[in-house]
């Protein structure tokens, strides 16, 4: 009985989600997809990266109490992997790069077991992972660590925020040295790493007890420090948000709650408070927020989760930096992580994201931006759009909106131009349902044309 009504359950919340849809997602996005509601605990990192060298992203995450684990890439098919560890207890922080030039991207994680640690896990292909233990014996809590080439001699170290100093282990001829502390005598929150002076060396910026520090590296392994403010934060990130060469910094403003202070940078390490802007994404060590392009300009925008609804929404950057106007993405689940990247190789970033509601279901999904379709964009996206997409039963419903009396042809065209379904749209505004024929499991482009005007949208076909 429990399973039949496990089962009922779920296809009452299916028709329902099918039925909000038009009304709860952004027109540039497609639906929110499910790739597993079955394995997760927790997810608290996400890193969309390619793991086997098949020039597909790939999704790794990390459950907050015992595991770290990968769902493999096959044309937006994703095949979940045996776990590349399920023996570090609550790894927190993970971060990706090739450490011995192997062309794999191997996976250092900080982790809080009894002891807080470093676990460098080597990929040498085929889902083998040799592991690499950096330091098992950290006495307080690990927040980030970064691989960063720190003394530019053209191989990657590790620098790591471990709550009691930041500490360094640096890498000669494949093997890390012992911890080497450049930062103490204080307690460390956060941690980012640029080069922010401009020097070509990588310098570091942490939350602390003594506050929020800037730290310029001296080219040999020793760090001067200056200080912003001796408040005390937890949320501290960094990107090039203007495109003008140099990072800049977010950090909370103490004046305001729920909001960012962007500092930005001069290009020598000089920093000015450019402007103060709500997110609601909680002042936590590793919040839900990234900044990352998300429409047709070069810009980093800010994707972002509040805490007050629990829905997905970015803040679009004005081409100066500044971050003024917020966009709904969906409120299909209750989301606590998301990240983003190019899942299906067009050039724009998709979002992935881990969801714990509704009916205390654990998801991991992701959601396909369809910025990077600047092909033809004559019509707006509220003038035409369709959903689910990903597609997974045949079923395709289409919302057009004919500004003309003429009808509209709608077509799908498959990776080399050819048109594999034609469909001609009635006129004026309506709703449409369309059964797709029987098509192999990809991206393709949806195209709609009328009376010489087209828009192009990418169109994922899963589980066929």
């Amino acid at each position: 009985m429990k399973n039949k009504y496990s089962y009922v359950l779920n296809s009452i919340f299916k028709i329902i989600v099918i039925l909000l849809l038009p009304n709860s997602i952004n027109a540039q996005f497609g639906s929110p997809f499910v790739i597993d509601s079955a394995n997760n605990t927790l997810v608290n990192t996400i890193n969309i990266v390619d793991l086997d060298n098949d020039n597909q992203k790939d999704i790794l995450v990390s459950n907050l109490y015992d595991s770290v684990y990968w769902y493999k890439n096959n044309g937006l098919l994703f095949n979940r992997m045996s776990a590349i560890s399920n023996t570090v207890k609550r790894p927190y922080f993970v971060d990706c790069a090739d450490v011995d030039g192997n062309g794999l991207q191997d996976v250092l994680v900080s982790y809080d077991d009894v002891y807080a640690g470093l676990k460098l896990f080597k990929n040498f292909g085929g889902n083998t992972w040799q592991q690499i233990i950096i330091n098992d014996s950290i006495d307080a809590f690990v927040v980030r660590s970064y691989l960063v080439d720190l003394d530019n001699d053209s191989d990657l170290d590790i620098i790591s925020c471990q709550d009691l100093e930041v500490a360094i282990y640096e890498q000669s001829a494949g093997t890390f040295s012992g911890m080497i502390k450049v930062a103490d005598s204080s307690e460390f929150y956060n941690l980012v790493v640029h080069d922010f002076n401009g020097d070509g060396f990588v310098d570091f910026s942490v939350h602390s007890a003594a506050g929020f520090r800037l730290f310029i590296n001296n080219h040999n392994l020793t760090f001067s420090p200056q200080t912003f403010t001796t408040a005390l934060y937890l949320t501290l990130e960094s990107c090039d948000i203007d495109n003008d060469g140099d990072f800049d910094l977010f950090y909370p403003d103490s004046a305001v709650s729920f909001n960012l202070i962007t500092l930005k940078n001069d290009g020598s390490g000089g920093f000015s408070n450019f402007q103060s802007v709500m997110y609601h994404a909680g002042n936590n060590q590793n919040p839900p927020l990234k900044f990352l392009t998300l429409d047709n300009d070069t810009f980093p925008d800010a994707l972002y989760i509040p805490l007050v609804n629990r829905g997905l929404y970015y803040k679009s950057n004005d081409g100066v930096g500044g971050l003024n106007f917020s966009h709904f993405i969906d409120s299909v689940y209750r989301y606590t992580f998301v990240n983003g990247g190019d899942l299906d190789g067009d050039n724009d970033n998709d979002l992935v994201w881990f969801a714990n509601e509704p009916f205390g279901i654990k998801r991991v999904g992701y959601t396909l931006n369809n910025s990077g379709n600047t092909d033809y964009n004559e019509l707006s996206s509220q003038e035409f759009y369709f959903y689910p997409n990903p597609v997974s039963n045949n079923i395709l419903n289409i919302k057009y909106f004919s500004p003309t009396s003429s009808g509209g042809v709608f077509e799908i065209v498959d990776a080399i131009g050819k048109t594999v379904f034609k469909y001609t749209l009635p006129l004026y505004s309506s709703n449409h349902q369309i059964t797709l024929p029987q098509l192999q499991n990809g991206v393709y482009n949806a195209m709609l044309t009328y009376e010489g005007a087209k828009i192009c949208r990418k169109l994922a076909i899963v589980d066929n």
